[in-house]
Protein backbone atom coordinates (compact mmCIF):
# COMPACT_ATOMS: atom_id res chain seq x y z
CA UNK A 1 0.00 0.00 0.00
CA UNK A 2 2.63 2.58 0.87
CA UNK A 3 5.29 1.25 -1.40
CA UNK A 4 2.76 0.99 -4.24
CA UNK A 5 2.31 5.10 -3.47
CA UNK A 6 5.39 5.76 -3.41
CA UNK A 7 5.10 6.77 -0.06
CA UNK A 8 8.61 5.05 0.39
CA UNK A 9 11.62 3.22 -1.59
CA UNK A 10 13.81 0.19 -0.80
CA UNK A 11 17.54 1.04 -1.63
CA UNK A 12 17.99 -2.86 -0.64
CA UNK A 13 16.44 -5.70 1.09
CA UNK A 14 18.29 -8.38 2.80
CA UNK A 15 17.28 -11.69 4.53
CA UNK A 16 18.94 -13.89 6.46
CA UNK A 17 17.20 -17.08 7.82
CA UNK A 18 14.23 -14.94 9.36
CA UNK A 19 15.75 -11.83 9.67
CA UNK A 20 15.58 -8.86 7.12
CA UNK A 21 17.87 -6.11 7.04
CA UNK A 22 16.22 -3.45 4.83
CA UNK A 23 17.59 0.44 3.51
CA UNK A 24 14.50 2.74 2.89
CA UNK A 25 14.26 6.38 2.15
CA UNK A 26 10.92 8.41 2.44
CA UNK A 27 9.42 10.51 0.07
CA UNK A 28 9.24 14.05 1.66
CA UNK A 29 6.98 14.83 -1.18
CA UNK A 30 4.23 12.23 -0.56
CA UNK A 31 0.73 13.78 0.21
CA UNK A 32 0.72 12.14 3.31
CA UNK A 33 3.02 15.58 4.81
CA UNK A 34 0.43 17.89 3.28
CA UNK A 35 -1.65 17.22 6.28
CA UNK A 36 0.79 15.28 8.83
CA UNK A 37 1.89 18.09 9.61
CA UNK A 38 1.82 21.07 6.94
CA UNK A 39 4.93 22.84 6.82
CA UNK A 40 6.47 20.14 9.50
CA UNK A 41 6.26 16.87 7.48
CA UNK A 42 6.34 14.01 10.43
CA UNK A 43 6.22 10.06 9.38
CA UNK A 44 2.62 9.20 11.31
CA UNK A 45 3.52 6.56 13.41
CA UNK A 46 1.16 4.43 11.83
CA UNK A 47 2.84 4.64 8.47
CA UNK A 48 5.98 2.89 10.83
CA UNK A 49 4.08 -0.07 11.25
CA UNK A 50 2.71 -0.32 7.78
CA UNK A 51 6.18 -0.07 6.48
CA UNK A 52 7.09 -3.29 8.68
CA UNK A 53 4.20 -5.05 8.09
CA UNK A 54 4.80 -4.27 4.27
CA UNK A 55 8.67 -5.74 4.20
CA UNK A 56 7.55 -8.59 6.71
CA UNK A 57 5.07 -9.43 3.69
CA UNK A 58 7.18 -9.08 1.01
CA UNK A 59 10.10 -11.56 2.42
CA UNK A 60 7.01 -14.16 3.33
CA UNK A 61 5.38 -13.61 0.14
CA UNK A 62 1.79 -13.02 1.86
CA UNK A 63 -0.13 -10.11 2.48
CA UNK A 64 -0.25 -9.46 6.09
CA UNK A 65 -2.55 -8.20 8.73
CA UNK A 66 -2.02 -7.15 12.46
CA UNK A 67 -3.42 -9.19 14.93
CA UNK A 68 -1.34 -7.41 18.74
CA UNK A 69 1.15 -4.92 19.30
CA UNK A 70 2.33 -5.90 22.61
CA UNK A 71 4.94 -3.03 22.81
CA UNK A 72 5.49 -0.07 20.67
CA UNK A 73 7.70 2.40 21.25
CA UNK A 74 7.98 5.57 19.26
CA UNK A 75 11.53 7.02 20.63
CA UNK A 76 12.06 9.78 18.05
CA UNK A 77 10.21 12.08 15.83
CA UNK A 78 10.94 10.52 11.66
CA UNK A 79 11.32 14.32 9.62
CA UNK A 80 11.55 12.86 5.71
CA UNK A 81 14.13 14.34 3.96
CA UNK A 82 15.73 13.57 0.74
CA UNK A 83 18.19 10.60 0.04
CA UNK A 84 17.58 10.25 3.72
CA UNK A 85 18.36 6.39 4.68
CA UNK A 86 16.12 4.40 7.23
CA UNK A 87 17.14 1.16 7.96
CA UNK A 88 14.70 -1.36 9.07
CA UNK A 89 15.14 -4.65 11.05
CA UNK A 90 12.80 -7.35 11.33
CA UNK A 91 12.91 -10.57 13.02
CA UNK A 92 10.61 -13.11 12.54
CA UNK A 93 9.42 -16.06 14.43
CA UNK A 94 6.78 -18.78 13.43
CA UNK A 95 4.68 -18.72 16.04
CA UNK A 96 2.37 -21.28 14.66
CA UNK A 97 0.94 -21.72 11.01
CA UNK A 98 0.30 -18.39 9.31
CA UNK A 99 0.98 -16.11 12.48
CA UNK A 100 4.32 -14.68 12.86
CA UNK A 101 5.51 -13.04 15.69
CA UNK A 102 7.95 -10.42 15.21
CA UNK A 103 10.23 -8.16 16.59
CA UNK A 104 11.14 -4.73 14.75
CA UNK A 105 13.15 -1.31 14.76
CA UNK A 106 13.67 1.13 12.23
CA UNK A 107 16.81 3.32 13.08
CA UNK A 108 18.14 6.32 11.67
CA UNK A 109 21.84 6.99 11.79
CA UNK A 110 22.16 4.19 14.09
CA UNK A 111 19.52 5.95 16.58
CA UNK A 112 16.15 3.72 17.21
CA UNK A 113 13.09 5.96 15.76
CA UNK A 114 10.80 3.33 16.97
CA UNK A 115 10.60 -0.45 18.69
CA UNK A 116 7.67 -2.68 17.69
CA UNK A 117 7.09 -6.56 18.75
CA UNK A 118 3.83 -7.58 17.48
CA UNK A 119 2.04 -10.74 15.74
CA UNK A 120 0.86 -10.97 12.20
CA UNK A 121 -1.36 -13.69 10.26
CA UNK A 122 -1.75 -14.19 6.22
CA UNK A 123 -4.71 -12.29 5.62
CA UNK A 124 -7.30 -14.41 3.98
CA UNK A 125 -8.43 -12.82 0.59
Amino acid sequence: MLLQSKFYTIKSFAVEEQDIQAIININPAHGIFEGHFPGQPVVPGVCMIQIIKELTGQHLTATLKLNSASQVKFLQLLVPEADQDIQVQISIKNAEEGEYSIAASLLQSGKAIMKMNGRFSTAIQ
